[in-house]
């Protein structure tokens, strides 16, 4: 069967469907749950993918809490978290995270 150029026979069947699931699950990585602690008033919790970057969680927090991005730091377990990588990258699996956050003035 042929439609607008697009071959019937070749649309996703449900194994397709979990093919592509399987393949986004090794794109974002693992779900899990981050916790921020060191901001002021409140600790700040995010659900995500081991996929997210250090850059995204403190454009998050920026966002959310007004903090300006470029004076903050995270860590995790004492060492601190560039900016480019993900929590993958740092070899950083949940299923719960927690990081801490430096605020320079």
């Amino acid at each position: 069967k042929k439609m607008a150029g697009i071959h019937l026979d070749n649309m996703p069947t449900e194994r397709g469907t979990e093919d592509f699931e399987a393949e986004s699950q090794k794109v974002e990585g693992e779900k899990l749950h981050i916790k921020v602690t060191g901001l002021p008033d409140s600790d700040f919790e995010k659900d995500a993918f081991t996929s997210i970057t250090v850059q995204e969680v403190k454009g998050f927090i920026e966002a959310e809490r007004g903090i300006r991005y470029e004076t903050m730091s995270l860590h995790h377990n004492g060492k601190v978290m560039p900016d480019p990588l993900s929590l993958s990258d740092l070899g950083i699996s949940g299923p719960e995270v927690q990081l801490e956050v430096q605020i320079s003035s």
